[in-house]
């Protein structure tokens, strides 16, 4: 069988799934006869109460069925749990298969489910990795700008006027001024 965390293996399960007797599957233990079936395969049990307030439960044996529906049956050598260790074990191979087949469904659909989200976020990785890419590529250029802006000469003495009505910085005195910002020093 293929990995059921593949989209191949999800596929071959779904197809067994489709081929294999529709569940819901159900575990009948009654009166030493074990059976796996879906449908009506399997003694329908009733809760009743008599006069005195005792409760019991009467059943209904499977008179009308498709044969498909009987998945497994075997003849056990007790009644009740407890009594034979190779009954025990039948009943809770039977019960786990029953799960199994009942819970597959559901636990595909989250594997599916799971699928999808691990690659909608890896794509927001991708997308977050190249933004901070961009980021670090546009802060390596102001950096570079302020290393070639601190090969000028300093002329803040001189006062050159930005249009501003007030002094402004030279351009020597800026690229320091952006280095200690880009450092988280300023």
């Amino acid at each position: 069988m293929s990995d059921p965390t593949t989209p191949e293996g999800r596929a071959e399960l779904r197809e067994l799934l489709a081929k294999a007797t529709p569940e819901p599957w159900q575990v009948d233990d009654c009166e030493g006869e074990l059976r796996v079936g879906a449908g009506d395969a399997v003694t329908a049990w009733q809760e009743r109460t008599d006069e005195e307030g005792r409760s019991y439960r009467v059943g209904t044996p499977p008179w009308t069925w498709k044969s498909t529906n009987l998945i497994y049956e075997h003849d056990l050598e007790t009644w009740d749990e407890g009594e034979d260790q190779d009954d025990d074990q039948r009943r809770a191979d039977a019960e786990l298969i029953v799960a199994a087949v009942n819970v597959l469904p559901a636990l595909l659909d989250a594997l599916e489910q799971a699928s999808r989200d691990y690659e909608e976020n890896m794509r927001a990785g991708l997308r977050h990795k190249h933004r901070a890419e961009q980021a670090e590529a546009a802060l390596g250029r102001v950096r570079a700008l302020a290393d070639e802006w601190d090969t000028l000469p300093c002329v803040c003495g001189y006062q050159i006027p930005n249009g501003n009505d007030d002094s402004s910085q030279c351009l020597s005195c800026a690229a320091s001024d952006i280095r200690r910002a880009l450092d988280g020093t300023s």
